[in-house]
């Protein structure tokens, strides 16, 4: 019996461990950079870079543990063998659960040995302002603890998908709605007794800004909730687990029968369509078909940021928690357009069949490029900004015009790791290093920061507040350059490596 575990969390091992390297190195990074030139106050980068952590990697361990197996056809083999899938499952469920923690646990030790090396002035965590340890590690807890209730959601709802865009896609929404809930429920009982805003109490104990309502209940001397809720949050995942874990490797899943069943129903009567004649229609079309998830994303997505935005003036919104749940949607979509999109479609088998149809790898490369672009344009982006233009009165569009750069230098930059690499992982590991040494790292140093697009726009900002229009008109250009200069390289390079089938094999 021990056998079948320990080989088990031996093949775990072997297929995670670079992946757990990989992001622990990049979460090590975005906590030195976050707390350069302010290590005296080590703890708030401790607690920025764990809510920035708990936002986005879930979503990606979840796409990686519930569908790698199915993605790569091993499901069945796997499924065939003398071992009960609940034990693959199980052994697979943890895994992430380590990979989940570890790098955080490595954020935190590294913070303790900055916080006894470097005097303290104070802290600005999330829960305590006496500065110090406490507020240190309490930020590493209430980060686990939000990638936890996010990572057993995401596991649930994602189980069993096809492709890891598929799976990707369900977390981002998971993701957005939980968070978004989440705040709603503080905002309806944060001051009201508990008794008059039940749904608000269930929506915030069952979802990942549980940490948050503990120390609400903390200060408002509501302690007789915190062991009561903490169980309840103990138990809702448990029960994800334990869903996840009792429905993986099915080998009809719910989603797939109805999608058959609805097949079927829909080819009744339905006369036989005439072949596209263009290569390029044909292409559009097939585009279109996969872009559907994606459009269905980010309309729910839209509807969420509607709700947030109805509530901005009653303190709904506003916030650090906020800014970065817009950014990471928007962000985190565009890195999964731009690698595991291209990736789903440059498996040996589909790539061999591509090549092989009259159809020129350079022209698939930019329709799917362009497709991608414009679902990340119309369904993420332009809603973000119509509502900040709406709820601010233009006030916050100088800063929001940050987030369609970015989104394009990252989706390119998905798109060049995916045409190299070609493999759902590592191409998203390699593009979100890229991003980050591109985009992020420049702003966080004094000397860099004038040349980096966020210094570039902040610069433009201050200028046109000033009435000096014209100069603020040349930042602008020039950040707007910078960009497209790196999504064009990026892009360009990516249809060259794949016209001439070029990649990193392993």
């Amino acid at each position: 019996m021990s056998n079948i575990w320990l080989t088990l969390v031996w093949k775990e091992w072997h297929e995670h461990k670079w992946q757990l390297l990989s992001l622990t190195a990049i979460v090590l990074s975005v906590f030195l950079v976050c707390a350069f030139d302010e290590w005296e106050t080590v703890a708030s980068a401790v607690s920025i870079t764990a809510v920035g952590y708990a936002l986005l990697v879930p979503c990606f361990l979840g796409m990686v543990i519930c569908s790698q197996e199915h993605s790569q056809g091993t499901i069945g083999f796997v499924a065939a063998q003398p071992v009960p899938m609940w034990k693959v499952a199980m052994v697979r469920l943890f895994a992430g659960i380590t990979l989940l923690f570890f790098p955080l646990v490595v954020v935190g030790i590294c913070g303790q040995v900055i916080h006894g090396l470097v005097p303290q002035i104070g802290s600005t965590g999330f829960f305590t302002n006496d500065g110090g340890l406490p507020s240190l590690w309490q930020g590493v807890g209430f980060g686990g603890l939000m990638s936890l209730n996010l990572y057993a959601w995401i596991a649930v709802a994602a189980v069993n998908q096809r492709t890891e865009l598929r799976a990707g896609l369900i977390g981002l929404v998971v993701t957005a709605l939980l968070v978004t809930f989440g705040m709603w429920g503080l905002s309806t009982w944060d001051n009201l007794p508990p008794s008059t805003s039940l749904v608000g109490l269930i929506a915030v104990m069952s979802g990942p800004l549980c940490g948050v309502a503990w120390a609400d209940m903390a200060r408002q001397s509501r302690g007789a909730l915190i062991w009561s809720s903490a169980i309840w949050q103990g138990l809702v995942i448990v029960i994800l687990s334990g869903l996840m874990v009792v429905r993986y490797g099915q080998s009809e899943p719910l989603m797939k029968r109805l999608s058959a069943w609805w097949t079927s129903r829909a080819s009744l009567g339905e006369l036989p369509r005439a072949p596209i004649g263009s290569p390029v229609r044909a292409l559009l079309w097939m585009q279109w078909r996969q872009s559907v998830p994606v459009c269905l994303a980010g309309t729910v997505l839209m509807g969420l940021i509607v709700v947030i935005a109805s509530d901005y003036n009653r303190g709904f919104a506003p916030g650090l928690l906020a800014v970065l749940l817009l950014f990471s949607v928007v962000l985190a979509a565009s890195l999964m357009l731009g690698t595991v999109g291209f990736v789903n479609d440059l498996e040996p088998g589909l790539y061999t069949f591509w090549r092989s149809r009259p159809i020129s790898p350079s022209g698939w490369f930019w329709v799917r490029y362009v497709a991608g672009l414009f679902a990340i344009a119309l369904f993420f982006v332009l809603p973000i900004l119509a509502v900040a233009v709406v709820t601010t009165d233009g006030q916050a569009v100088g800063f929001l015009l940050l987030l369609p750069l970015l989104s394009l230098v990252v989706y390119s930059l998905g798109a060049f790791c995916a045409c190299t690499v070609r493999h759902p992982v590592y191409s998203v590991i390699l593009a979100a290093c890229a991003a980050l040494l591109l985009l992020f790292v420049p702003a966080m140093f004094d000397t860099l920061r004038a040349i980096s697009i966020a210094g570039m726009l902040q610069q433009a900002g201050r200028l046109s507040q000033r009435g000096e229009l014209g100069a603020a008109g040349w930042y602008l250009l020039a950040a707007v350059s910078f960009a497209g200069t790196i999504s064009a390289a990026a892009t360009v390079a990516a249809a060259m490596l794949l016209k001439r089938d070029i990649y990193l094999r392993s």
